[in-house]
This record gives C-alpha cells, structure tokens and sequence, in this order.
C-alpha cells in the first residue's frame, strides 16, 4: 500500500525515469536515444545495478526519496516486530522455566507429603497381615 508517502507515483516516476526504462526495439545494443545501454540490456537478472545505484547517487531517479524513505519506515517496523517477538519469546522461555521450577518443588512437596503416608499404609498392612496370620493360628489350634 502507498499508504499516503506517494508510492503509486513514485512507482510511476521510477518506471518512466530513463535509468530504470526498459529496451525497446530501437536496436541491438539497448541504447536508449543511441547514447547509452539499457539497465536492463545484458544483466542476469535483468537490472544493471551499478547504474541503478549511480542514478540514486546523483539523485537522477525521480520518486528516488520517497521510496527509500518508505522502505527505511518498512525496515524500521520489521525490524521494531522482530525486537517484539524476540522479547515475546524471551518471557515466555522465562514463564517456562519459571513453571517448571514450580512443578518440580509442586512434585518433590507431594512425594514429601506422601512418604509418611505411604509408610503408615505400610506397617497397617503388616499389622494387619500379622494379625490375620494370628487368626488362623488361633482357629486352627481351637479345632
């Protein structure tokens, strides 16, 4: 979106601007006006960018300003989401570690709380096995 910083025209100013215009059938070599080669003619990518940073350089790309302002404010804010999500990252890998120290204490206070309870159950259970084994005795010696 232009978003009021004149990307629609600045598009238009670029595309018209004689650094950035494309070869037209006018011959072979891609010379604009017979003087020099297109930036288009003869790069990989299509985009002579040696002579694109020229242009920018002596300030001959009309609309030049207005786009390298709005990438500059695009960067900033990408770059201002990133330094966000990284401080989001950054408290919630503390919340994690805050919450784990809380479930280990959580599980060590339990087996704590269970060991004599545990225990308890242990020497009933004997108790009561013991006493069992004395209630046969004893039925077996009344018979």
């Amino acid at each position: 979106s232009s978003g009021g910083r004149g990307g629609a025209s600045a598009s238009r100013d670029v595309a018209s601007s004689p650094v950035l215009r494309r070869p037209s059938a006018r011959g072979s070599s891609g010379a604009i006006n017979g003087s020099e080669p297109a930036p288009f003619a003869g790069s990989p990518g299509g985009l002579d960018i040696t002579r694109l940073l020229a242009g920018l350089q002596r300030g001959a790309i009309p609309g030049a300003e207005t786009n390298l302002s709005f990438l500059c404010s695009k960067f900033s804010a990408l770059a201002e989401r990133l330094r966000s999500a990284e401080r989001e990252q950054e408290e919630a890998s503390d919340k994690w570690s805050r919450l784990e120290a809380e479930l280990q204490f959580e599980q060590v206070e339990q087996q704590v709380e269970r060991a004599p309870i545990e225990a308890e159950t242990r020497v009933a259970s004997e108790e009561a096995a013991a006493l069992a084994q004395d209630l046969c005795k004893a039925e077996a010696q009344e018979q």
